[in-house]
């Protein structure tokens, strides 16, 4: 009987009108734009404001400067380049550290890029992620080509996308290691292809 009862979201309070029945509730809830989350903390920027996935990409931009692309494509596939440096000083840290996100819009949904210097290691990781479940990363796969500006030769990785709050080391990234980069300054382009899965059917 409950189960067929309907129930507002938790988060009505924040805006959200959805009435849905219990199960379907629970899945709703996982995705609401309106869910306030610390995406920032899981992005490695040192936030503490919680704020829901309607809002994140103004936050990011107008907050902490950070850049990406916003796009209203409705193609199957989204292809972005995206540059970063990392400066050599900062290699001479003792501990690992995340470098700057990056986020893409693509079918209505935010992707973010993020990126981690293994000090210890000796490598860099990136790790593309979905603003919401697990069931919504599964929906895409990203394919990630990198390239430095040194040489011409490329590196070309392909795999699923996880879901934000994911950390490295749960999901499958592209690691790099130092010594294939420019060492006085980490120079380097991607171009990052996001496709639905079901697109290769």
């Amino acid at each position: 009987m409950v189960l067929n009862c309907t129930y507002q979201c938790k988060y009505l309070e924040a805006g959200c009108q959805a009435t849905l029945i219990y199960e379907a509730l629970r899945e709703h809830e996982a995705e609401c734009n309106f869910s306030p989350l610390n995406f920032c903390q899981c992005l490695g920027i040192s936030c503490d404001h919680k704020i829901g996935q309607k809002d994140i990409v103004n936050h990011l931009k107008t907050v902490h400067a950070v850049r990406g692309i916003e796009t209203s494509s409705s193609n199957y596939e989204l292809v972005v380049e995206i540059h970063q440096t990392i400066l050599e000083v900062e290699l001479d840290n003792a501990n690992d550290f995340m470098g700057p996100p990056h986020f893409f819009i693509f079918d209505g949904t935010i992707f973010f890029l993020k990126t981690v210097v293994k000090v210890k290691e000796k490598c860099i990781s990136w790790m593309v992620c979905v603003a919401g479940s697990q069931k919504t990363a599964e929906k895409y796969q990203a394919k990630i080509m990198f390239f430095t500006t040194a040489k011409k030769n490329s590196v070309e990785w392909k795999g699923e996308i996880c879901s934000f709050h994911q950390k490295f080391g749960e999901s499958l990234t592209l690691s790099i290691p130092f010594k294939y980069l420019v060492l006085q300054s980490i120079s380097l382009g991607m171009h990052a292809e996001m496709s639905e899965s079901n697109s290769q059917d």
